[in-house]
Parts: C-alpha cells; structure tokens; sequence
C-alpha cells in the first residue's frame, strides 16, 4: 500500500515517469518470480496507480505483463537467454545482452500503448490504423538501425537517421490534446524520413549492381 500511494504521487508529476518506474519494478521482481506472480502482484498493486493516472485499464494491465516477461532476456538474471545459451554453448552473459538487443523494440511498445491506446485498437479508425501502420514501419526501420543492414551494409550515419526515422514513426498518435497536431506531425517526418532513406538504400544498391556490368561491356 505504501508503494501504490507512492507511485500515485509520482503520477501526479509525470505519467511517463510513473510508466518507468513501473517498468523497473516489473523486470526487478521478474528476476526472481515467475511471470504469473509478477503479475498479479503488481496488477494489485499498481495497477491501481495507473488507471488513475489516465492510463485505460486494459492497456496498464498489459504494460505490466509486457514488462514482466521481459525480465526473462534481461540481463542480470535472464533465465530464457541463459537457457538458449547452455544448448547453444555461447556466454551467457553476451547472449543475454545480445537477446536485449535484438528485443529492443518489445521495451519500447508497451509505453506507446500505454500512452496511446490505438495501437490496441481503442479510438477512432483512422488513428487506429495509423498507429498500426506507423508502428509496423517503425519496427522495421528500427531493426535497421540496429542492425545496421538493409539492401546492403548500412554505415553509421545512416544507421542514426534510420533510428530518428524510427523514433518519430513510434511516437504514439494522441487523438486530442496540445499534443495531437505534434504527434501527428513527428509520424509524418518519420514517415517522409524512413522513404528517402529506403529510396537512396535502393538506388544505391541497384547503381553498385550496374557499375560492374558497364565495366565489362567498356572491355569489350
């Protein structure tokens, strides 16, 4: 109880600070209780704080369970990763931060559906299907960016843009609000972004592919 009325205080000064601390609470008592346990600890006792901070019911219930199952590839203790690492006799520390890695983008969606509820399909249709389709665009150029290959190798620069491109197109659309022309706004410059750097990826590609051949009919 003293937690709950803790972080309802937080919710009062930030919503997206509540969200973080929520998140950290979830992976700490992830590393040593089952998911299940995690939940319904955590369903009582913030949940509560999180439906009052404005936060629809069934999008707080799932950022907890999100969070709580993601306790299982993050290190210290990331039981699942450890588990893949002794059958594939890798370290399991490297596997455990290489599984973050790789499943970056599972820390970032629970946040957006906690602030945006579209993405579970609560709104209106057209801010439903932009946030579906702006949040699949967005993981893929995430994935990009982290990666670092699209068509061919992808070098760093290009690698950050990708990331900024990703980061605008996973911003949670806002259906009303000072913040709804922005976050609109950002979705589109993501969007804009991520098809230049799609298009120049292409052509780039296709020119590499074409030199050689222009070079070979010269000879001849």
């Amino acid at each position: 109880f003293s937690l709950t009325f803790t972080l309802l205080n937080v919710a009062h000064a930030s919503t997206i600070l509540l969200l973080v601390l929520t998140a950290i609470l979830n992976m700490v008592l992830g590393l040593s209780l089952p998911t299940t346990a995690v939940y319904i600890l955590l369903a009582v006792l913030v949940g509560p704080a999180l439906t009052q901070a404005g936060i629809v019911p069934i999008a707080a219930h799932l950022f907890i369970f999100y969070f709580g199952m993601l306790s299982t590839i993050t290190p210290p203790v990331c039981l699942a990763a450890y588990t893949a690492a002794s059958l594939a006799k890798a370290d399991p520390m490297k596997t455990g931060w290489e599984s973050m890695r790789l499943g970056v983008l599972a820390y970032i969606v629970p946040f957006i559906f906690a602030l945006s509820p579209t993405l579970l399909l609560i709104g209106r249709w057209p801010e439903v299907v932009l946030s579906i389709v702006t949040a699949t665009l967005g993981a893929l150029v995430l994935g990009v960016g982290l990666v670092g290959y699209l068509f061919r190798p992808v070098g760093f620069v290009r690698r950050s843009l990708f990331v900024v491109a990703a980061i605008a197109l996973l911003t949670p659309v806002v259906q009303s609000g000072k913040y709804a022309a922005l976050t609109w706004t950002l979705n589109g410059i993501g969007l804009l972004l991520a098809a230049i750097l799609f298009a120049s990826e292409w052509l780039a590609r296709s020119s590499s592919r074409r030199a050689p051949r222009a070079v070979v009919s010269t000879d001849g």
